[in-house]
């Protein structure tokens, strides 16, 4: 929420930092941009929608963005719901001081924080070509700035793949919920659990419901025998309401959903809605811990990439297919013990928009390289040409190396490409100091 004559700064600084960001999280960051189009008093339902979609909300505090009917202090109060937000602490919460505006003229929930300056001695934007260069003061806040953000999505993702959402209404079932919830816990779990709001209506609660269970990796619902909890002016009941949010969640992934409906003797009860999920009717409740406990382990067990280094980042690329970046791993563990940092190529989304955010990466880093690994030699080639393509207009020029993979394959003993030196996977070392030999920033 800025005015127009921040508008150009503000681009820029999403710009940079969308670029910085993606070479932080190894894939492509989304950065939706707010900007204020009407003056007609109501928030925009895609506004609304891209805050509620949101991992991370970053506040620009400038003149504009601290009027009292600024949409900015809207979309706070939307994004800071503290059901819906997984990390404790408000740490998905960032900002950043445009303007040197008063502190008592922001928004309340921002006052309490430490937002990044980027105004200059006169209290005004820093100039936008500041920005684009990690020499410059405001160019390094705004890298750190992202890697602040990458450090805050990992735990967010981690987090989530350890996320149970637990939903239930009925007192009766009181204590298989906190039964379940302490199992998930003892297995390294969270579980996540919508409360109700007095005189909330059904479509706010299904928003709510929905957003939570963007948080987690699995979802529970355990459903009275009466067949669920009725609620005075809404369509259906709590638990069908529920069951609809998280079917919009995981779509067809059926075995990501469980509803567990209580046994009633001689009767077998279900919930009015159709689930398309694990519809457990009079099953013991000891299956659902074992499937919760099954799940629990899979999902939480996918790696977790190693944590960037704060500070003036530095950063070798590496030309790779998406099935050997564990391969990389040594390398990677090389350059970090020497305050670099390993990026690989954007691997989802659009084509166009991946081959633009490689080539920023690329021009930022101090050193390249393609992995042969399960390359084949004409497609070690088109990525040399392409890599060097890219850092031709580098001055001073940037060491490339190609790193031969399984090095005793006879056309890889064989491969050459102009301005790269080849070494086999065992020499990393070698590789790496190679690659940190020229360019000093």
């Amino acid at each position: 929420d800025v005015e127009d004559g921040d508008r150009a700064w503000v681009a820029t600084f999403k710009r940079e930092l969308q670029a910085h960001l993606s070479g932080a999280l190894g894939h492509a960051a989304r950065i939706y941009l707010d900007v204020e189009d009407s003056q007609n008093g109501e928030l925009p339902s895609r506004l609304q929608e891209a805050v509620t979609s949101s991992a991370i909300f970053l506040s620009v505090i400038s003149n504009g963005s601290c009027r009292s009917d600024s949409w900015c202090r809207t979309e706070l109060d939307i994004f800071d719901d503290a059901d819906s937000l997984i990390l404790q602490g408000r740490k998905q919460i960032f900002s950043v001081l445009l303007w040197n505006v008063p502190k008592q003229d922001w928004p309340a929930r921002l006052q309490a924080m430490t937002p990044v300056p980027f105004h200059n001695d006169r209290g005004g934007p820093v100039p936008r070509t500041h920005l684009t260069d990690t020499s410059e003061e405001p160019g390094d806040k705004l890298q750190t700035l992202a890697i602040g953000i990458a450090e805050v999505l990992r735990a967010i993702e981690e987090r989530t793949r350890k996320a149970v959402f637990v939903g239930w209404t009925s007192q009766s079932l009181e204590p298989r919920a906190t039964r379940l919830i302490r199992e998930i816990e003892a297995r390294g779990g969270f579980a996540l659990r919508p409360h109700m709001r007095n005189d909330e209506t059904a479509t706010a609660f299904a928003a709510r419901v929905e957003r939570l269970v963007q948080n987690a990796s699995i979802a529970v619902h355990l459903v009275p025998g009466t067949g669920g909890s009725p609620r005075d002016g809404w369509p259906d009941s709590i638990e069908s309401i529920q069951i609809q949010a998280t079917a919009r969640r995981f779509g067809r992934e059926h075995n990501r959903r469980i509803v567990w409906n209580e046994p009633v003797p001689g009767h077998s009860q279900a919930v009015a809605v159709r689930t398309e999920a694990q519809d457990l009717h009079g099953t013991g409740f000891e299956y659902v811990l074992d499937v919760i406990t099954e799940c629990v382990a899979r999902y939480s067990s996918a790696p977790v990439a190693a944590p960037p280094v704060i500070g003036t980042t530095r950063y070798v690329f590496v030309k790779c297919l998406q099935q050997d970046a564990a391969r990389l791993t040594p390398m990677r563990q090389a350059l970090e013990a020497r305050g670099i940092h390993l990026r690989l190529p954007i691997f989802e989304g659009d084509e166009r928009r991946r081959n633009e955010v490689n080539a920023e990466l690329i021009q930022r880093s101090r050193g390249v390289a393609v992995y042969f690994g399960s390359l084949n030699d004409l497609e070690a080639y088109d990525a040399c040409q392409t890599v060097l393509s890219t850092t031709q207009s580098s001055d001073p020029p940037v060491p490339k190396a190609v790193v031969l993979d399984p090095d005793t394959d006879p056309v890889r003993q064989g491969f050459w490409y102009p301005d790269f030196k080849s070494y086999s996977a065992s020499s990393v070392e070698r590789v790496v100091e190679h690659l940190l030999s020229g360019r000093a920033s």
